[in-house]
């Protein structure tokens, strides 16, 4: 899960400024003095009267400060275990400030635990006010803190960090509604990170590469694919690898008939003809290449 949780703080690291209008900033955590002991990020609160606007949990903030945030993103723990190393660390942290000489700070350090759901063992040992959709206050514990069940809150951009935590439905829900709010590139970004259903991933595929007849766009979407088979050579080699190393010239024929097919473009005798005609290995592979990104097969064969 370790690609969900940097997703998760890359998100927040670029979304919080922008969805708080500058009431709240982003900042990786110090080092804390324990060993294997780290928070997973911090919220800066510097303007909380300009969060009074915002939905919660933004609104329920009333003092200037730093806020404790822990992730629990779709798959991870969130037993009674996952809560007391939560805990822990926010204890962690609250030593630190304390026993900092350049601070003068003596205050209690405020704690978010974002996750899908509530827990049902939570619910069970603890008291939970519910103080707006999705936002429960937790007692009795040596200090009060948030639960923030990202399943629960309502679709809206300033909510868009927290709503990445959703999981089943309601992350298919949200990935369905995003889609049109962000650019294409934080779009593959959800593609590759988050654990959506096969109904939602094909729906943002469609979204993102839409059949079009326009160059530029053409030339954009040539320009990802080849950075994403850069990025990850293994995938060229599964479309093409074992064609390449035991010089199949059948096996790179399949291989661009199935991208054809799977892409609803359709093969004409004479493109069978001309696919079954060609010996090159490296024509084949360049076939094969065009075919991701052509809007029709004349096109892929060229």
């Amino acid at each position: 899960m370790g690609h969900l949780d940097q997703f998760a703080k890359e998100t927040f690291a670029q979304e919080t400024a922008s969805v708080t209008h500058g009431a709240a900033t982003w900042q990786l955590p110090p080092e804390l003095n324990m060993s294997e002991v780290r928070l997973d990020g911090l919220l800066l609160v510097t303007a909380p009267a300009a969060l009074a606007a915002l939905p919660p949990p933004w609104s329920t903030v009333k003092e200037p400060g730093e806020i404790i945030l822990e992730i629990k993103m779709a798959g991870d723990h969130t037993d009674m275990v996952a809560l007391d190393r939560a805990v822990l660390r926010r204890y962690a942290r609250q030593v630190q400030r304390r026993e900092d000489r350049k601070d003068a700070w003596d205050g209690e350090e405020p704690l978010w635990i974002v996750a899908p759901r509530v827990p049902p063992l939570l619910a069970k040992r603890r008291s939970l006010e519910c103080l707006a959709p999705g936002c429960y206050l937790v007692s009795p514990t040596p200090f009060p803190f948030l639960w923030i069940a990202a399943n629960e809150l309502p679709l809206l951009a300033e909510l868009v960090p927290f709503l990445i935590a959703r999981s089943g439905n309601p992350l298919d829900e949200f990935v369905h509604w995003v889609k049109t709010r962000r650019p294409i590139d934080w779009i593959l970004h959800v593609l590759d990170s988050l654990p959506m259903s096969n109904a939602a991933r094909e729906d943002l595929h469609r979204y993102a590469f839409p059949k079009t007849d326009d160059p530029e766009r053409l030339a954009r979407r040539r320009d990802l694919i080849n950075y994403g088979l850069e990025m990850s050579p293994e995938i060229r080699e599964d479309l093409f690898g074992e064609a390449r190393k035991e010089g199949h010239r059948d096996e790179a024929r399949k291989a661009v008939r199935r991208v054809l097919k799977a892409r609803n473009l359709a093969i004409a005798a004479a493109d069978e003809a001309q696919l079954d005609a060609c010996s090159d290995l490296d024509t084949l592979e360049r076939w094969l290449d065009q075919a991701i990104v052509a809007t029709s097969t004349t096109e892929a064969l060229r």
